[in-house]
């Protein structure tokens, strides 16, 4: 009798087992599922590609990409595991920033925060292959259809060259695009990548960089083919303790804090009458001034304010009056979306440096530093489909106790 019980208890323990891995196998589908529409959207949304959907079908299918992420945590929530109190505070964080986000911006911007949170449980790897693919084949589709003059394919004439967008709603988007497919493709390939497939993404970035004229963008894909370059040739720079890439290791765990720090010293101390800021302004065009410029005029907030900058691009509001447009990422975050926000979204960078630190994980250490710098004169580094390297924020803060316990136990 006993026996019998014994194994009737073995065989519903392997049969909740059982049940348990189907469902993490559909949870998981679900959330690759919800990446894909969030990624394939997300570049549509910054070509005339939209234009075609139109804002009602777009806004549907966002919300259908929520609707999976949502189901998704909720099978994983009932069958699988309890939220624990990381889980609490960052869904707290993804309901926080999407108040301030719908508030000031757009309440679109909440698909990226909760499928920052989705991820922090995901293979990162398979993540990125996903994406990647995805990336690649939505800019080529976009790409084509302008080509083939389905969706406007204009050329600008601007400062004595000409400036193609290529679908794109400005000519500095294909570029940044480029930036993230190449980011992502190090971070997944790192030391494994081939030469071929470096100069094939040298060829791509010198074709745009000379149809779109992209210097900032341009700029940083090459840094980064040239240190893919240096990670083929010398596989243990990933690895190793020399003093100086050790230094590098630990200023890139507090590189966002230096970046604000640098970027509000700057806008606030700024004078024309000083030399070299004058120079520095005239070489960046305006990205000290300018920032001077909107705190004088708006100030900073708690929660932050509704802020339509006159510029040219895509995110630059009212193509008329004067042009205002901040560029410097922090402090367009800190005047547009607040204190608040600012303060814990540098947090969260922090202390997702500082996990890819305990972890070695060295190249997305030195990608999301790149990033950071990138923020000093551009301001898509926050959002993600530009940025996906930041999936690895909900991985950090899920596990970096962790990892700290680990390190202290030698466990």
């Amino acid at each position: 009798m006993i026996e019998k019980l014994g194994e009737t208890t073995e065989k519903s323990v392997e049969t909740t087992e059982k049940t348990i891995d189907k469902i993490k196998v559909v949870s998981d589908g679900l959330y690759y599922l919800a990446a894909v529409i969030y990624f394939v959207f997300s570049i549509i949304a910054t070509s005339h590609v939209r234009t075609l959907l139109g804002s009602k079908m777009y806004i549907l299918i966002m919300a259908g990409m929520l609707g999976l992420l949502m189901l998704r945590e909720l099978l994983g929530f009932i069958f699988v595991k309890r939220y624990g109190i990381r889980e609490v505070i960052g869904l707290a964080i993804c309901g926080f920033f999407w108040y301030i986000a719908e508030k000031n911006d757009s309440s679109i911007l909440v698909c990226s925060y909760l499928l920052v949170f989705a991820s922090r449980n995901a293979d990162m790897k398979k993540v990125y292959r996903i994406i990647f693919i995805t990336m690649v084949l939505t800019c080529s589709a976009i790409f084509l259809l302008a080509e083939n003059n389905v969706i406007l394919n204009s050329i600008y004439y601007d400062e004595g060259r000409f400036r193609h967008i290529f679908g794109f709603h400005y000519q500095l988007i294909p570029p940044c695009h480029l930036l993230n497919i190449t980011m992502v493709f190090a971070v997944l390939k790192s030391e494994k990548i081939s030469f071929s497939e470096i100069g094939i993404l040298f060829f791509l970035n010198g074709a745009l960089y000379r149809w779109c004229r992209a210097d900032l963008s341009g700029a940083v894909t090459l840094i980064v083919l040239l240190f893919m370059i240096l990670v083929k040739l010398y596989p243990k720079l990933l690895t190793s303790d020399f003093p100086l890439w050790t230094l590098l290791d630990r200023i890139a765990v507090i590189i966002f804090p230096l970046c604000m720090a640098l970027s509000l010293g700057l806008s606030i101390l700024y004078s024309d009458s000083v030399g070299w800021m004058k120079a520095l302004d005239d070489a960046t065009r305006g990205r000290l001034h300018y920032p001077q410029q909107a705190i004088q005029r708006y100030g900073f907030s708690m929660l932050g304010q509704s802020i339509n900058f006159i510029g040219i691009g895509v995110d630059g509001g009212s193509h008329g009056g004067e042009y205002d447009y901040v560029d410097n990422l922090y402090i367009s975050l800190l005047l547009r979306y607040g204190t608040i926000f600012v303060v814990i979204g540098i947090l969260l960078l922090t202390v997702t440096m500082y996990y890819l630190y305990q972890k070695n994980m060295r190249i997305w250490l030195w990608m999301l530093s790149l990033w950071a710098l990138h923020g000093l004169l551009e301001d898509r580094m926050h959002l993600v489909y530009f940025n996906s390297l930041l999936l690895i924020i909900g991985q950090a803060v899920q596990n970096v106790r962790m990892e700290l316990l680990c390190r202290k136990t030698n466990c």
